[in-house]
């Protein structure tokens, strides 16, 4: 389930780059910028064969080069953003996956499907939003646990 994708941002990320909020999230952190992407319900449905058009489409017209996977809680729909992202990178594009959980945390999960994105992830933003921690002096972080 989809949130929104945009075709061209350079905020969410380093240069020029799509991004795809995706729609659940399992984590729910107190304060997120972006509470409306936690239930899964309201997301739309889209195949991943359309959101790789429309990411090619994007790479031809605007020059992106990557996409920026946030949420909502991308590695809760681990299994199609696998898939997805390595048809992203076999036409040269980076990804970049935000999620809230710690890297250690996917590591020692033994989540096959977490595993996969996370290898075909090229940066990751890790860690909860913590609003006590609130930091917005560092690009892509919104609390300063976040790395």
């Amino acid at each position: 389930m989809i949130h929104h994708f945009l075709p061209l941002t350079m905020v969410e990320g380093p240069g020029k780059r799509s991004y795809l909020w995706v729609q659940g999230c399992s984590i729910r952190c107190q304060g997120c910028a972006v509470p409306w992407t936690w239930d899964q319900n309201k997301g739309k449905k889209k195949e991943i064969q359309a959101l790789f058009a429309e990411i090619e489409k994007s790479k031809r017209e605007h020059g992106i080069e990557g996409v920026t996977f946030l949420g909502g809680e991308p590695f809760d729909q681990a299994r199609p953003l696998a898939k997805l992202a390595a048809m992203v990178k076999e036409i040269g594009l980076s990804v970049m996956t935000f999620t809230g959980y710690l890297y250690e945390d996917i590591i020692s999960s033994s989540n096959p499907h977490h595993m996969e994105l996370l290898q075909m992830t090229d940066l990751l933003v890790d860690g909860p939003f913590i609003k006590e921690k609130l930091d917005v002096s560092r690009p892509w972080v919104g609390s300063s646990n976040q790395r």
